[in-house]
Parts: structure tokens; C-alpha cells; sequence
């Protein structure tokens, strides 16, 4: 597969709309002057598997609690169903000392909604939490766009790499959708993914997972957000209905997709990051887990240390203190990116354009965010019957913002 375009679907590439200069952003006696930065009225909302389509599972599945995946002759992975809560894996230790080999090259992984990468946790909270009135938040997002733009902010000289994601509005909020070429992220040195196989268990309600998301939601600088991110792992052991093998309930959408409700939302203080790190490392730096947790309100780090591939010790740790420590050591770049995020939502609300989607982009070694139009024809947005049941049916008695 040949590598994603970054500019794809993007309207007059030398001509964007909006040019957001790394340097424009506040500086830190600006910043000092709005107050503390933290987080403020969190909400645990759903989670989701990503599961493999068995023999007897052809169809196009989505279940809130879980996203399925089909296995491709060749090394690719196709997103495809849904499991609604489902469960992440257990963190289960293995006696040490263990060897395990390196990561190498990773499945390819095709996305299977790829006009709406956020349509399964649209779909999720629609069955597990539709009273949710998504226009009470100013952003949806995933996890990993927020850690990109704080590194925007914070990046000097020429360590900055290229990145993009694509944003619409839908009423008042704005929706920002990964975007990713997968195929420049497939070979992987470390041995991260092996120590998740060989220290996590996964239920029998998720067994053949590849992923479990979660979403949550809080306030951050007078920003309502809800953040999707990926669960490495759990602390507790999967509840006792997670075992059936039986489906529950489906649901059929209206774009082929199908998708059940089965397991249970797991409790946002057991949901653990897992790391690796080699052995002699006399003081890990975890200042970039600690920024990637800190934005899923994640507290439990599980790391395992090792002497090339050789895991000789791991400890498991609830770091909340040194979240907050990060979070007081960060209110300048914590500032600078809320200043982002509210420059960006105002920008793209401004812009007279038909549909609302943009693309944001950051090219190799630059110092500017550029904002540009989708064409009409560019397969992104919010399927259309979500749509029509954000903004609401008054005959029905749904207001907007709301699923139910």
C-alpha cells in the first residue's frame, strides 16, 4: 500500500485558509495571567472492542464496547465491527525473568470508517449513554491530536514531524478525526506490543481484540472536551457476565454496520498505560507517558524493564501525584494549547464554507499550522443519520445534541 498524501482532499494546497504561526502563540507571562490549567468535571462515557470478524460473524459488526477487525491474507487488518463496552485486557504478570522478541513489522491496519474514524464512539454512546448531549462539548477528539498539538506548541528548531487531522462542525462542536498513514507506521523496534501479549489476558467476551477504546470527558481552560483513546490494559479482573460466549442485543445502522451490546464499562481509576524500558536506564523518562495519561485521565502505569528483549523486573505504579506534578510543570504548554484549540474551533467556525470540514496540517520542520477547505468529493463527515439525530426531532421528542 502506498503511502497517504498529506495533503489529500485538500483544497488549493499553496492557498489555505488560515495560517496558525507557532510563534503567534502566548507567551509565558500571558499565559500566567488566565490562571491554573487542570482538569475539571470528569465523566466516564463508554468504551469499545476492536474485534476480528469470526466464521460465523461475515458482516459488517459494531458493538458499542468494541470495534472488530478482519484478517486479510497479507499483513493487514481491516477495522470493521463493533463490540459496545466489551472489556480491555487484564493485567496478568508472568513469572521473570521472560525474553520477548522484538516488535519487528506490525499487521497493516486499514481503517474501516475512514469518512469517520470517530463514527464508533458515536455509535457506542448512542446505545450505552444516549442521554449524552454531545453539543454540550466544544471538542470531540482523540487522544493522540491533543498530544500532537501540545508538541507543536512546546517543539524548537528542527525536531518537529509532519502530522494532520481533519476537523468538521456539527452544530456548535467541532469533531477533530485522526488521520494517519498507516503504512509509515508499521515497523517498530521496541517491544512494546509483545509485552502487552505476554502480560495481558484478554477476556472471553474480547478474545481476539486488538483494541479497546475508551472515551472520557472534562473542562480544560473553559473548553468542554470528550477524548477517545486507546486502553493498554486493566487491573481488575473482567466481571463474571464478560465471559458468555452468546451475543447480546443487535442493532443494525443504516449504513451495513451492525453491533451489540455486551460486557461493561470498566472503571476509569483500573484502566493502566503499559510501558517498556530498557533496564539500564538509571531514570526513566516518563514525561511522555505522563503527558499521554494525563489527557485520558489515566493514573496507573504498568512498566516492564529489560536488557534487550530480556524483562527482568516491572513495576506497577499509581502515578496520580506525578500527574499532578507534570500538570504544575506544564501550565505554560498546557495554556499554549488550549490558546490553540480555541484559535483553531474559532477559525473554522468563522469560515464560510459548505459542510464545515477542514483539514489541519503541520508539515516536516514547520513552524505553522495550516488550515484548509475538504473538496466536496473527499470521503469525510458524520454519517448522515447521526447527523439528523444530533441536531434532533422535536415530532419525536429528541432534542439535539442528544441520540436518544
Amino acid at each position: 500500500m502506498a503511502p497517504r498524501n498529506l495533503y489529500e482532499g485538500c483544497i488549493s494546497v499553496s492557498r489555505p485558509i488560515a495560517v496558525l504561526e507557532r510563534r503567534s502563540i502566548q507567551t509565558t507571562s500571558t499565559i500566567q495571567t488566565s490562571g491554573s490549567f487542570s482538569q475539571s468535571d470528569p465523566i466516564n462515557l463508554t468504551s469499545y472492542d476492536l474485534l476480528p470478524t469470526g466464521n460465523d460473524l461475515k458482516e459488517n459488526i459494531i458493538v458499542p464496547g468494541g470495534q472488530s477487525v478482519f484478517n486479510d491474507p497479507q499483513p493487514v487488518l481491516q477495522l470493521n465491527r463493533l463490540e459496545l463496552e466489551g472489556s480491555p485486557a487484564v493485567w496478568m504478570p508472568v513469572p521473570l525473568p521472560v525474553s520477548l522478541p522484538s516488535d519487528g513489522l506490525q499487521p497493516l491496519i486499514r481503517e474501516a470508517f475512514p469518512s469517520c474514524p470517530m463514527e464508533p464512539l458515536f455509535r457506542a454512546i448512542s446505545i450505552t449513554a444516549p442521554e449524552t448531549n454531545f453539543n454540550s462539548f466544544d471538542i470531540i477528539t482523540d487522544r493522540r491530536n491533543l498530544r500532537l498539538l501540545i508538541d507543536f506548541t512546546s517543539y524548537r528548531g528542527q525536531n518537529q514531524d509532519e502530522f494532520r487531522f481533519d476537523a468538521e462542525i456539527v452544530d456548535d462542536s467541532v469533531i477533530l478525526s485522526r488521520w494517519i498513514d498507516w503504512e509509515s507506521r508499521r515497523s517498530n523496534s521496541g517491544y512494546g506490543k509483545e509485552f502487552e501479549k505476554a502480560f495481558t489476558k484478554t477476556p472471553d467476551c474480547s478474545t481476539g481484540s486488538l483494541v479497546h477504546k475508551h472515551a472520557v470527558g472534562y473542562t480544560l481552560g473553559g473548553l468542554r472536551l470528550m477524548v477517545r483513546f486507546e486502553v493498554d490494559a486493566c487491573l481488575q479482573e473482567a466481571p463474571a457476565e464478560l465471559a458468555s460466549e452468546t451475543l447480546g442485543e443487535v442493532v443494525n445502522t443504516p449504513n451495513g454496520h451492525r453491533m451489540w451490546l455486551k460486557g461493561a464499562l470498566s472503571e476509569a481509576e483500573r484502566v493502566a498505560e503499559l510501558k517498556t524500558t530498557a533496564i539500564w536506564a538509571r531514570k526513566p523518562n516518563h514525561g511522555r507517558a505522563l503527558s499521554q495519561m494525563w489527557f485520558s485521565r489515566t493514573q496507573i502505569l504498568c512498566q516492564g524493564f529489560h536488557n534487550n528483549g530480556v524483562f527482568e523486573r516491572i513495576e506497577e505504579t499509581d502515578v496520580q501525584d506525578k500527574l499532578e506534578d507534570w500538570e504544575q510543570q506544564n501550565q505554560e504548554q498546557i495554556g499554549r494549547l488550549v490558546q490553540v484549540l480555541k484559535r483553531l474551533t474559532a477559525i473554522i467556525k468563522e469560515v464560510e464554507a459548505e459542510g464545515k470540514r477542514f483539514a489541519i496540517v503541520c508539515e516536516k520542520r514547520s513552524q505553522s499550522l495550516k488550515l484548509y477547505r475538504l473538496e466536496e468529493a473527499y470521503p469525510f463527515g458524520l454519517p448522515q443519520d447521526l447527523r439528523e439525530k444530533w441536531r434532533g426531532n422535536e415530532e419525536e421528542g429528541v432534542s439535539p445534541g442528544r441520540f436518544m
